[in-house]
């Protein structure tokens, strides 16, 4: 425990030190407004980020569902769906990446310009 304390004194006499003298360098006047424009850029990065696959999730989830409950409630169908999903697959997983691409330019690109330019300084 003493080397502890040790190391404390020793950080405490260098801050002491250090912050006793007068600073030798100055930041830019405008280092504050670049680091809060940068950091709003980040934050609205990612909260549009979080909306989009929340809203994919939910899709996915609702398109899981469907199929589950197409399953269950009418099972002479669920083949003749299968064969058509197969043989229509590639079609198919053009058509999702497709709608998928297309909300998130909606949802996080688009918000993310409008943004940037309708609150210029």
């Amino acid at each position: 425990m003493k080397n502890l304390d040790d190391h404390k004194d020793l950080i405490e006499d260098v801050l002491d030190e250090a912050l006793s003298q007068p600073m030798e360098f100055k930041f830019d006047d405008e280092f504050t407004r670049n680091l809060m424009k940068r950091a709003d850029t980040i934050h609205t990065w990612r909260m549009y980020m979080r909306e989009f696959l929340w809203l994919l999730a939910y899709l996915t989830v609702f398109v899981a569902l469907s199929f589950v409950a197409g399953y269950v409630f009418d099972k002479k169908i669920w083949g003749v769906f299968l064969e058509g999903i197969h043989s229509y697959a590639g079609i198919i997983i053009c058509g999702v990446l497709l709608i998928v691409a297309v909300m998130f330019i909606d949802q996080v690109v688009l918000r993310y310009y409008y943004k940037k330019y309708t609150t210029r300084d």
